[in-house]
């Protein structure tokens, strides 16, 4: 199995998650963890602070967080 399971690539690929992604990089469209380090770079990912898998819900817009991959990578070495 790899990081996501099938329920998870389904969801991704949704027509609604599209339309939230979107939405929230409109809202957010800068790295939020790189604004409250001082730093300016665009956003390229919506992530879910609570995942999906420990019961975050994909839907909810304040589960969701505008980020770098740079960023995105340091989360998932961490684990978050």
């Amino acid at each position: 199995q790899g990081r996501t399971d099938r329920a998870e690539q389904e969801l991704y690929q949704s027509a609604r998650w599209r339309k939230l992604r979107a939405l929230k990089l409109a809202r957010d469209p800068l790295c939020e963890p790189c604004l409250k380090a001082d730093r300016i770079k665009p956003a390229e990912i919506v992530h879910h602070k609570v995942p999906i898998k420990r019961g975050g819900d994909p839907w909810d817009m304040g589960n969701l967080v505008s980020i770098c991959a740079s960023c995105h990578n340091k989360q998932d070495a961490h684990g978050g």
